[in-house]
């Protein structure tokens, strides 16, 4: 695997879906994210608000994925 798939649920059940290779941070995902918020969504909390969960745990904003995949599959 040398990439991971991201996808934010919204409220209203729609999504945004965006591949991140495996090295980069979990704020740099963050970030891309909310560059790319729908226009009519409400506006985007910072980067650092949003949460991202992983096998039920909130990951790291300092963190990569490439170790949190490979020490849980």
């Amino acid at each position: 695997m040398s990439e991971y798939t991201v996808k934010f649920l919204f409220a209203d059940a729609s999504t945004i879906q965006e591949n991140f290779p495996l090295d980069v941070s979990v704020i740099g995902a963050k970030r891309h994210l909310a560059a790319k918020w729908p226009a009519d969504k409400t506006p985007a909390p910072a980067a650092e608000e949003l949460k991202m969960i992983f096998n039920g745990k909130i990951l790291e904003n300092t963190k990569s994925f490439a170790g949190r995949i490979e020490n849980d599959i």
